[in-house]
């Protein structure tokens, strides 16, 4: 008898045993882990595979990841940037590790990166599945691919197009810029404005979206007309539409005042919302008090100009209202709106409140810089509304000048709320990087200066690129200026093209060291990093785009 309780103790201990091992089986079968690389050359409908977890992700892009996942499975989550993501293809992949048992197949998924993951370092990925939630290794996300802090030799300019509008003459009667703002989107597709028109040039053809004397009708069924264009801009993702206009309403205050309307068009549906609908008295009696500048977008006194966005969804504009005042009727004002000096490049209306201003995707609206030469207002002192804006969102930089010559860059900190550093004209120093091996063509001198010049007859001498350096179009070539590290180098063009004239640089297209950058409008960049720019700007001497990106032999 008791070797039978003994015989029935072993069996019942090695039951239990079993159990747990088989628990704990199914416990491991059911973690979800991320695999760091994966290669297969056979037997799978995506093979061959040489996968790589990724370390930096570009907005945009279809990406990967492998491993233990579930995708399938309810309740599963797959996160980058505190985001789920939005599988769009799956795969069942062979495990290439030995065990002594027969293993499951292992996950792949691919999804987009959105910009809702955020732009910057250290973004979290995570998977949750079967209740448990493990990390993965953190991404950098950017919002275009980067390049390095040097010279390419590579750069290669093709042109793409020229405009010239069919109603030419309308533009040369007034002395218009047949481009007042320009931007691209993260496909390289270009939208540009000037005060008849909004263009956009895609797949190769110019397309007119709106135009003076389109009847418009908004979401909520309300009628205007567009008299005046004032300006635009493109989301980097290309589906929203931002545009401001002098409006043609049938109402009664259109007798006495200017009407201005700052809207979105959803560009696949067409659809307009009007954001904000501001009125300006023509001849005020009584001087306006308590004029709203800031809060929700809606409430407040707005005509808007110098349209950008960031990555971030966030809007940023100019607003030159004009309050009322008891002894004008804002004709001075107006004539650079609809009048005699409007739709000119360098020009910027006179006699209002002059402040740079963002709205959140909220629609919560903050003063950020401001000219306080007539009005009160919010914001870092600027004298001019002229700024340049980091396509990530980090910067923002105004200018201050004392006599209209040249100008200081006040750089602002969007994510802390704080003024950086003041860039002092012609003054502030950064060690130059030379990477050119001819004497000839190599730049003389340790250090180049910073200048810029915002209220210059040609459009945008200056932006800032997506890896938060500073590009200005210096003589006949494209200066880099990196502010942390305040240093330069040539982005494109002879190093001593900066400072002399070189014979050899005279071309439009090709091989861009040899390209003449005199003169030139910068645009933006794609997904990509390729740089978009443009030539002429008058009736006399209409646009041409052009490409600027690494072309490898």
């Amino acid at each position: 008898m008791k070797q039978v309780l003994t015989l029935l103790s072993l069996c019942l201990l090695f039951w239990c045993g079993c159990k747990k091992v088989d628990d704990h089986a199914a416990q491991v079968a059911d973690q979800p882990w991320f695999s760091e690389q994966y290669t297969q050359f056979t037997g799978s409908r995506l093979a061959p595979i040489n996968w790589t977890y990724p370390s930096s992700l570009i907005v945009g892009d279809t990406a990967t990841l492998v491993g233990k996942l579930f995708p399938t499975r309810t309740g599963t989550v797959i996160s980058v940037g505190n985001v789920p993501i939005k599988i769009i293809d799956t795969a069942q992949l062979t495990p290439r590790y030995t065990t002594y048992s027969e293993q499951g197949q292992i996950d792949a998924v691919r999804f987009v990166v959105t910009r809702e993951m955020g732009a910057g370092d250290n973004r979290p990925v995570t998977v949750t599945a079967n209740g448990v939630t493990v990390y993965g290794p953190s991404v950098s996300i950017k919002l275009i691919g980067g390049s390095s802090l040097r010279t390419d030799t590579t750069l290669w300019v093709d042109q793409l197009a020229q405009w010239t509008p069919d109603n030419l003459s309308d533009y040369q009667k007034k002395n218009y810029n047949l481009i007042r703002s320009v931007h691209t989107d993260m496909f390289g597709n270009i939208y540009f404005d000037n005060q008849l028109s909004i263009q956009s040039f895609r797949n190769g053809n110019f397309t007119t979206i709106l135009k003076a004397g389109d009847a418009l009708k908004d979401s909520k069924n309300s009628s205007f007309s567009i008299k005046y264009i004032l300006g635009s801009t493109i989301t980097f993702t290309g589906d929203v539409l931002y545009f401001t206009t002098e409006t043609t309403e049938d109402v009664p205050e259109a007798a006495q005042n200017y009407i201005f309307r700052l809207c979105k068009m959803d560009l696949a549906s067409k659809t307009i919302t009007t954001i904000n609908r501001t009125l300006v008295t023509q001849n005020a009696t009584t001087a306006e008090t308590n004029t709203i500048l800031q809060g929700e977008i809606s409430q407040l006194k707005i005509v808007a100009m110098r349209l950008n966005t960031d990555v971030n969804n966030n809007l940023y504009y100019t607003n030159y209202y004009a309050p009322e005042v008891a002894s004008g009727n804002h004709a001075r004002w107006y004539n650079y709106v609809g009048g005699n000096f409007s739709g000119q490049v360098g020009q910027e209306p006179i006699n209002g409140i002059i402040m740079v201003s963002k709205m959140d995707p909220a629609g919560q609206v903050r003063g950020i810089m401001s000219w306080k030469q007539w009005f009160p207002s919010i914001g870092i002192p600027v004298s001019t509304g002229y700024y340049s804006l980091d396509p990530s969102g980090k910067f923002l930089y105004g200018y201050y000048s004392s006599n209209w010559i040249s100008y200081n860059g006040i750089q602002y900190n969007i994510p802390e709320d704080d003024q950086g550093v003041t860039l002092k004209s012609n003054q502030t120093q950064f060690a130059y990087h030379s990477y050119e091996t001819n004497p000839e063509y190599k730049m003389t001198g340790t250090f180049a200066a910073f200048g810029v010049s915002p209220a210059s007859t040609v459009l945008n001498n200056n932006i800032q690129l997506a890896n938060g350096t500073t590009l200005i179009r210096q003589s006949h070539i494209l200066e880099c200026y990196d502010i942390p590290s305040q240093s330069t180098y040539t982005y494109a063009g002879v190093e001593a093209g900066i400072n002399q004239t070189i014979s050899e640089q005279n071309q439009t297209t090709g091989l861009a060291k040899w390209v003449d950058f005199s003169g030139v409008s910068l645009i933006g960049q794609d997904k990509s990093g390729a740089l978009y720019f443009f030539r002429g700007n008058k009736a006399d001497n209409p646009p041409i785009f052009y490409k600027l990106y690494p072309k490898k032999q």
